[in-house]
């Protein structure tokens, strides 16, 4: 239909030539002859594709940056400055949750400047001299009453989630830590790093490198947790209960069924204080990804 091949249909459906000495007469079969013709055409389609791609992937990598800034802004600023931040932390949901769609080029282009626009209003909140002495520090404080508030962070269907989640504990080697200090070394989880990827497909969209090891999945999640609402010091205490690699299995999993988490920094906690008692392991969540996902696949 596109023209790029032509077929000359032989009486006996047969792909043949018929040729007087070594002059071609006929032939029956395939033309690609079109295909050569329109040769500078198609190039220069397939160079189009290829930057359209690179735009909306640098787009895309871009706003998500800058949605991790607005996060870290709004952290820092429930701490220090008097605005409307339930606004800003409301705006960052919604626009966090349009980033799971995929969305076109020119929806993308919409979405950067619409970031934009959101991290300068939440910069305009703050004075002038508190943003000039905003650090990595300054920004690990915590949403207390709202992360906390056990009646905000489940809706039924993250009861099921958490249900499922309920599991024996992994044995760790750093029982004996202190339970102040984050455990820097916890044990391999028990379940093998691909399958915590394939029920786990959504991460790939915040980096363009594959994850191939336990360190680069606790990165990913070190670096998606902010855009999903969790707090930095949720998120210390997860990894302390559960273990870096638990814990950001634990996020990555979340991530799958975000939709569904009314509040996941509060969620997180649930889970953390599970951890903490010996009652909660990622794996059945996984497990669980897994089966909704084998079940649509048929």
């Amino acid at each position: 239909k596109s023209g790029l091949v032509i077929r000359h249909d032989s009486p006996n459906g047969k792909r043949y030539a018929r040729r007087a000495g070594e002059q071609l007469q006929v032939a029956f079969g395939f033309d690609l002859r079109p295909l050569l013709l329109r040769e500078a055409e198609i190039s220069q389609a397939a160079q189009a594709t290829r930057e359209a791609q690179a735009r909306y992937k640098a787009l895309r990598e871009a706003v998500v940056l800058i949605l991790r800034d607005v996060a870290q802004l709004v952290d820092y600023g429930r701490e220090t400055v008097s605005a409307n931040w339930d606004m800003l932390s409301d705006m960052l949901a919604l626009m966090s949750r349009e980033m799971r769609r995929k969305l076109g080029l020119e929806e993308m282009t919409e979405m950067h400047r619409r970031a934009n626009d959101l991290r300068e209003k939440a910069k305009s909140f703050i004075p002038k001299e508190k943003s000039e002495n905003i650090s990595g520090k300054d920004v690990n404080n915590e949403r207390h009453i709202q992360d906390s508030n056990i009646s905000l962070y489940e809706s039924e269907s993250s009861k099921e989630m958490e249900e499922a989640a309920a599991g024996s504990p992994l044995p760790s080697p750093s029982d004996d830590l202190d339970p102040c200090e984050p455990e820097e070394v916890a044990e391999a989880p028990k379940l093998p790093l691909w399958l915590v990827l394939q029920a786990c497909p959504d991460a790939r969209d915040y980096s363009p490198e594959p994850i191939r090891s336990w360190d680069e999945l606790i990165a990913r999640a070190e670096f998606i947790h902010p855009m999903m609402g969790i707090s930095p010091s949720a998120w210390a205490e997860a990894t302390r209960h559960m273990g870096a690699t638990n814990a950001a299995i634990t996020v990555l999993a979340m991530l799958q069924r975000t939709e569904e988490i009314r509040n996941p920094g509060g969620y997180l906690r649930a889970l953390s204080g599970k951890a903490a008692d010996g009652g909660f392991s990622p794996g059945p969540m996984v497990m669980a990804l897994m089966q909704t996902r084998n079940a649509r696949a048929v």
